[in-house]
């Protein structure tokens, strides 16, 4: 289940976690432009790569890693 982010703090560490990992989904990205060839553009794949960036946040539960 996706968490609601409604808090502006909230808000701010999502868009923070986002930023530090967006040379990622970059590579990522390219990738699969490289693979899909033209059938694709390369902004949409990063797009699907964010939006899945923010359900994989979401769905993260630090309390089931804790030492």
């Amino acid at each position: 289940m996706e968490r609601h982010y409604e808090t502006n703090q909230d808000k701010v560490r999502l868009e923070l976690l986002i930023q530090n990992n967006i040379i990622q989904v970059q590579k990522i990205a390219s990738l699969y432009f490289n693979y899909l060839g033209n059938t694709h553009t390369f902004a949409d794949l990063v797009l699907e790569g964010v939006l899945g960036l923010i359900k994989a946040i979401g769905q993260f539960d630090s309390s089931a890693y804790v030492l």
